[in-house]
């Protein structure tokens, strides 16, 4: 083999060791996206998903004054089974006054234990509440909610799952007008919905 012949054998063998190298890496490249994808289509709750959630929910409180809602919002899990959600709110309150209003809440949500077809979650968060009466005299029209509690979903069909839960839920204004002037709703939450992936 004469001089010229060893160094094209030697960039030869070079550059096919670079392109198995480079094939092993595309492999465990695609490898790892296959996983991943799989994980995503079998873990409803996985990193990256987006869920549409819409639920009614009613709360009575000690007094019998009670609180009617409609709830639509989006879910986004920044990682396995733990989700930050945001849900604008209608309501219809019954204190003081029977009152309309909207409001927004930020929930994050963390499924501790999920199965194949259902889990079980906490969740809590915050929001506000404007209705267009004040709840009692003398009110605000503007309160903040909080709420914490725990639920399951609860795959009913191809891409729709069911949500049912239950929250601790108190409507305050803060006392930003003074103490004379705040509602201190609290009172059980119960809700019924689905949610679904896009």
């Amino acid at each position: 083999m004469s001089g010229m012949d060893l160094v094209y054998f030697e960039v030869s063998k070079a550059c096919l060791g670079k392109l198995i190298r480079r094939k092993f890496t595309l492999t465990e490249m695609a490898y790892d996206l296959l996983r991943r994808s799989i994980n995503r289509c079998d873990n409803p709750f996985a990193a990256g998903r987006w869920l549409l959630t819409g639920y009614g929910s009613a709360a009575v409180g000690k007094t019998s004054h009670k609180v009617y809602a409609s709830h639509v919002g989006l879910a986004y899990y920044f990682i396995d089974n733990l989700s930050l959600n945001l849900e604008g709110v209608g309501y219809f309150v019954d204190y003081a006054h029977n009152t309309g209003g909207g409001g927004l809440d930020l929930l994050p949500r963390w499924h501790y234990l999920a199965r194949d077809d259902w889990s079980l979650y906490l969740d809590g968060g915050w929001g506000f509440i404007y209705t267009s009466d004040t709840l009692r005299d003398p009110g605000t029209h503007f309160n903040f909610t909080i709420q914490s509690g725990t639920g399951a979903t609860y795959d009913v069909a191809d891409r729709l799952t069911g949500i049912v839960g239950v929250r601790w839920f108190h409507i305050s204004n803060a006392r930003i007008r003074g103490k004379n002037r705040n509602v201190g709703f609290d009172s059980p939450m119960f809700y019924l919905g689905v949610m679904t992936p896009f």
